[in-house]
């Protein structure tokens, strides 16, 4: 030790050591809401974004089929976790509107409560001259 530093002046004492736990600590726990409302909002935004690729896809997977082979695909399956951690059920409903047009249904429910269900509808027409996908519009 020099002379020019008094004996009881090195280094902290164990109350300031306490003083700047509790310090922190108060902050830490301040900051704790805002984190835990932080995640939630990003399983929300991913399990909607995963929901929403899903309804996608087979509402485009079901554009492609020709008109007839539409019938098989009614029913409700429930598929695996895919990026997250809980199923989702998709279900497929398909009515006759008349003539040649058909509506089909897709809704997919998340198991996690967070998350919404969705569904999309398409309208779909047999005989679609000159259209690859068959969907009945013009070229």
């Amino acid at each position: 030790m020099s002379a020019a530093t008094p004996r009881g002046q090195a280094g902290f004492s164990l109350v300031e050591a306490l003083v700047a736990i509790v310090l922190v600590s108060v902050v830490v726990l301040g900051l704790a809401p805002v984190m835990f409302d932080a995640a939630s909002r990003q399983a929300v935004d991913s399990g909607g974004a995963e929901r929403d690729a899903i309804l996608l896809g087979e509402a485009n997977r079901l554009s492609t089929l020709p008109v007839q082979a539409l019938a098989g695909e009614a029913g409700c399956r429930t598929l695996p976790p895919q990026a997250h951690n809980y199923e989702h059920d998709l279900c497929v409903t398909v009515q006759p509107m008349g003539g040649a047009q058909v509506r089909v249904g897709v809704s997919v429910t998340p198991d996690a409560d967070l998350v919404q269900a969705d569904s999309v509808v398409l309208y779909r027409r047999a005989g679609g001259q000159g259209n690859p996908f068959n969907t009945g519009g013009s070229p």
